[in-house]
């Protein structure tokens, strides 16, 4: 790697560096800039990548038979190595003992999309050891008091957040993903994706990248200002969000129960829902389910959120103002 730079990311305490280029470390910077850091040393890193912008070299590979087949790639492992084949296109070398990742592509758009897909599965793995679970969510706060919306695809979480920017009361806790640790929420602050047809306006006001993708639509990426956002809050109320086919919206309370699978959906699987390579890294997916003290305290937390909370049952029309309208209403008349 010709000039390598090296970038250093702290997320709640999961410390994490990645060399590549020039060009790369400027993305890695403008994607994940809430979390960057400089440590003193090299030697406590959690995670380390080294991201080359060149051609896969196959021929110094072990001979190794293949573990498991997905559509986009290949898992060949031995005991302390785990190697993804992208069919040829690009590399994925993992060093379990010394978390060292190594990713190759002439790609740089494809070798970055590894990369950050690679770097939010084994961080999520990284903080549920440290005793966080992920929520996949649309989080907000008021009064210290966090408000968990559990959206179906489609139901405009990135619109809503957006919108509850220009809140003076209710601050956006977090996009996407919000964590809990020990009764608490602390948001998880990456920077937001935005479609590329739905940008235009958005970018005017946001600092914006364009990210391109190969097997998914290419997204605009936005920092949004860090004094709009909230770091922490206790969990007061759940919102389960399901899309009616009207112009009609409304927010109804609902029993605890009919939040506890939903919630567990989300906290269980959450973010590997959402990505190819969510499990790629681990051993395999039962193993991921099968750690007891993980799943008895991810069982914990959620009770913990669940009888610490107000329940709620969102009908969303197809009237993306009203649904703001009737939200931002009902958050305001909270006390």
């Amino acid at each position: 790697m010709e000039n390598p730079t090296k970038t250093e990311l702290n997320v709640y305490g999961i410390k994490i560096i990645i060399t590549s280029n020039k060009e790369i470390s400027s993305w890695i910077e403008h994607d994940y800039n809430y979390y960057l850091t400089r440590q003193k040393s090299d030697m406590d890193y959690n995670l380390k990548f080294n991201l080359f912008l060149q051609f896969p070299d196959y021929s110094k590979l072990p001979e190794l038979t293949a573990k498991k087949y997905h559509e986009d790639y290949i898992v060949y492992e031995s005991k302390n190595t785990r190697i993804i084949d992208f069919f040829g296109k690009a590399l994925a070398i993992y060093r379990i003992d010394d978390k060292t990742i190594n990713i190759y592509c002439s790609s740089k758009d494809r070798l970055y999309e590894i990369f950050c897909l690679s770097f939010e599965s084994l961080l999520g793995e990284e903080l549920d050891k440290a005793g966080f679970h992920r929520i996949h969510c649309l989080a907000l706060e008021k009064n210290k008091k966090g408000v968990i919306l559990l959206l179906p695809p489609g139901a405009g979480k990135t619109t809503l957040a957006l919108k509850f920017l220009e809140s003076p009361e209710i601050k956006v806790l977090s996009e996407d993903i919000v964590l809990f640790k020990k009764g608490k929420l602390y948001g998880l602050h990456f920077v937001w994706g935005i479609r590329k047809n739905d940008a235009i306006n958005i970018t005017k006001r946001f600092k914006g990248r364009l990210m391109k993708r190969g097997k998914y639509s290419d997204k605009v990426l936005i920092n949004v200002d860090k004094s709009n956002l909230s770091h922490q809050a206790e969990p007061k109320i759940i919102i389960l969000g399901k899309r009616i086919l009207s112009e009609k919206s409304y927010i109804k309370s609902t029993a605890k129960h009919r939040l506890f699978i939903p919630l567990l959906k989300s906290m269980v699987l959450g973010l590997e829902l959402q990505q190819s390579l969510a499990f790629f890294l681990l051993k395999n997916t039962k193993e991921a389910f099968s750690k007891a003290n993980i799943s008895l305290s991810r069982l914990n937390a959620l009770i913990y959120i669940l009888t610490h909370s107000k329940t709620y049952e969102f009908k969303i029309g197809k009237n993306v103002e009203k649904n703001y309208n009737v939200l931002n209403d009902f958050l305001s008349s909270v006390k």
